[in-house]
């Protein structure tokens, strides 16, 4: 019972059910990307892209560790088990023995194939501990019911991160081409005032789709602080630095130049809009297009709403909504 139970924490506490497929499950930043009417517009999808695929990579790294994790205590190893079947229904937890020569993954009728090349850490008890020290990941994803087929190789060393990550991943029955590296460099200490950590990351490579081809060449920060005691409280920001390509089916060549978005929160709300940045433009073959801008609606006398938006002469384009309460 104990080790059921430390099992079914596990996954409670790193594991997300939606009922969408391989690429829902996996990025937390999909529910927001997708809840637009604007999905299946480039711009919008070149927009979330970097974000996207970051999360998506991080994910599905995370589910593959959980799941090793699940197959390895439920073995009684002590080193890694990366064979069986993981299976989570209503948040119960069981693992089979089989199949000898990879790992699955079946959550709520969904199944996920990992094959496994390199799984290689300096610790190795809870998933916690593994992310901790230093790793090495290379592996094969994928879901049979649809084309998703990605594999990533991944490594951390000291406070240093890098992800390759190629292949297809299936969103609404489109299938999106990725060849993507990603790099990233983190920091983190806590003590009993508190904690504070920073991020900083950035993603290069191409992504494909429909005839059209994304460029990507972004850069992130984070940063989270947070206070205890009497005077209790959190305070983040959140850049990004785009300056993409994207080449549409038609032939028409759009580019993202400078284009800056801060976001500031203040004990996990949106803080005031003055304390927010949009800027940049963007180019449609090489003549000007559209600029980044923010936009704000006051609801009554308790917040709102805060806009990231692109002004071009087809109108204006909402990319992201936040609301401010």
């Amino acid at each position: 019972m104990q080790r059921l139970w430390m099992l079914n924490l596990a996954f409670s506490c790193f594991f997300v059910f939606n009922n969408n497929a391989l690429a829902d499950f996996y990025a937390p930043e999909l529910p927001l990307m997708m809840e637009a009417n604007e999905t299946s517009d480039p711009l919008y999808i070149a927009h979330h892209a970097g974000a996207y695929s970051i999360g998506a990579s991080k994910g599905i790294i995370n589910s593959l560790v959980q799941s090793v994790y699940v197959a390895s205590v439920s073995s009684g190893s002590s080193i890694p088990v990366l064979f069986g079947t993981v299976k989570v229904e209503q948040s119960q937890v069981t693992y089979q023995a089989e199949p000898k020569d990879h790992l699955v993954l079946e959550l709520s009728g969904k199944i996920f194939t990992f094959y496994i090349n390199r799984f290689v850490g300096t610790r190795y008890g809870s998933p916690d501990e593994f992310f901790a020290g230093n790793f090495t990941l290379a592996f094969k994803v994928q879901e049979p019911k649809t084309t998703s087929d990605i594999s990533i190789q991944a490594e951390k060393v000291g406070n240093q991160t890098t992800c390759n990550f190629t292949g297809v991943m299936e969103l609404n029955s489109v299938a999106y081409e990725s060849n993507l590296q990603m790099n990233g460099d983190t920091y983190f200490e806590n003590d009993s005032t508190g904690s504070h950590s920073r991020i900083k990351e950035n993603v290069r490579g191409s992504i494909a789709w429909a005839g059209n081809a994304l460029t990507l060449n972004e850069d992130s920060f984070f940063e989270f602080v947070s206070t205890t005691g009497s005077r209790r409280g959190s305070a983040a920001t959140d850049h990004k630095l785009r300056n993409n390509q994207l080449e549409m089916a038609s032939g028409d060549l759009y580019r993202w130049n400078q284009v800056f978005v801060q976001k500031n929160f203040k004990n996990g709300k949106p803080s005031e809009p003055t304390a927010w940045v949009g800027r940049g433009s963007v180019t449609l073959n090489n003549q000007p297009y559209g600029e980044y801008y923010l936009d704000t609606k006051q609801v009554g006398d308790q917040g709102g709403f805060i806009y990231v938006k692109l002004r071009s002469p087809v109108g204006s384009q909402t990319l992201e909504t936040w609301q401010a309460y």
